[in-house]
């Protein structure tokens, strides 16, 4: 008879999962906004193509600043929180990478997400009206991360508490 998988792996794939899904909605919520901007100001957006591509680059921007603003609140990268972040590439640029070549890439994404503002990644849902009633809807998905992130390595209070403070 095999063994149950114990409940901390059945928890952080769960939260693997919840991850996923949430980077899916936020992905979703960038493109729908970048839809509904095109819509309702076809005269402000005159490059359809790269004003399309801008917001999913903000929602790249966003999820990988929520990711390393998190995992490295406590200064120390988890197995889970690499796992995330291996999910997060794959999201984000449509790569599975190896550990060497994730270990890299965080590097690279680290030193860059602290040189990004959060209203700059914010920026279209505060400048287009059409878009000031899914704040809320995106606050959601920011802190649904934020959450997972800072669970999946089982410290999520203190992890969670001090990223807030800095959002």
């Amino acid at each position: 008879m095999c063994a149950a998988p114990s409940s901390a792996v059945t928890d952080s794939d769960d939260l693997l999962d919840q991850f996923r899904n949430e980077l899916a909605r936020c992905r979703q919520l960038y493109q729908d906004a970048a839809k509904q901007c095109l819509q309702s100001n076809p005269r402000m957006i005159p490059d359809r193509g790269p004003f399309k591509e801008r917001m999913l680059e903000l929602q790249r921007g966003l999820v990988v600043k929520i990711l390393v603003e998190v995992a490295q609140s406590d200064w120390h990268w988890t197995e889970n929180e690499y796992g995330l972040a291996r999910e997060l590439f794959e999201h984000c640029w449509g790569r599975r990478l190896n550990r060497a070549e994730l270990k890299e890439a965080l590097k690279e994404v680290c030193s860059r997400a602290s040189e990004i503002s959060w209203a700059s990644l914010f920026r279209p849902f505060a400048e287009f009206p059409v878009l000031r009633k899914r704040i809320g809807e995106l606050e959601t998905i920011v802190l649904r991360i934020g959450n997972l992130v800072a669970k999946i390595d089982g410290v999520w209070q203190i992890t969670l508490a001090r990223w807030l403070r800095k959002l």
